[in-house]
């Protein structure tokens, strides 16, 4: 008897955390993007990158950097706005939950959202959109507040995109032109 619907939804989890981790161990931007078309599951990319940033707050500023990196870097390309939309408002709506295993997960979205922002990947438009979606009450609103500041902020140009402390080397320019060189 053949894979059930849910058998083929979780090997194929377990297939974007494999891609996550590999892309964290070798912050190879093309491979990610091979893997990501050998996945073949475009409906998938907010879940993708829902696991992108949860991962990546659970670990080093390093790992929080290139997801920042390849979220700008891939967008348009593989991820559409409204896949990074979708991906924000479902972290936001879980927000309470992952501040008991990631105490600052709220500051660090905060961060991911300015982030996306600065680096063009969302217009700010899209923050009022999220803002929108999130249930009454949702502590994630918050969040979308403290990212709203972060931009505001005076010489946001300048800290936002060091909000992790430093580079891993890949600027989103770097990461769009080796993203070019593999099509």
């Amino acid at each position: 008897m053949g894979e059930t619907r849910d058998d083929k939804l979780r090997h194929k989890k377990e297939e974007v955390y494999a891609i996550i981790h590999e892309y964290f161990l070798s912050d190879d931007i093309p491979k990610l993007i091979r893997s990501l078309e050998v996945l073949g599951m475009p409906e998938y990319n907010p879940t993708f990158l829902k696991k992108l940033i949860t991962l990546a707050m659970d670990r080093r500023n390093r790992e929080k950097e290139i997801a920042s990196v390849i979220l700008s870097a891939l967008h348009m390309e593989i991820f559409s706005a409204e896949n990074i939309v979708d991906a924000f408002v479902t972290l936001l709506e879980s927000a309470e939950d992952t501040t008991l295993d990631i105490l600052d997960a709220p500051n660090e979205l905060a961060c991911f959202l300015a982030r996306a922002i600065m680096e063009n990947a969302l217009a700010p438009l899209n923050l009022a959109e999220i803002a929108n979606r999130l249930p009454p009450n949702c502590s994630g609103s918050e969040t979308v507040h403290m990212a709203q500041s972060l931009i505001a902020a005076q010489h946001a140009g300048e800290r936002v995109p060091r909000c992790w402390g430093g580079s891993t080397g890949w600027t989103v320019e770097d990461a769009k032109g080796q993203d070019s060189e593999t099509s």
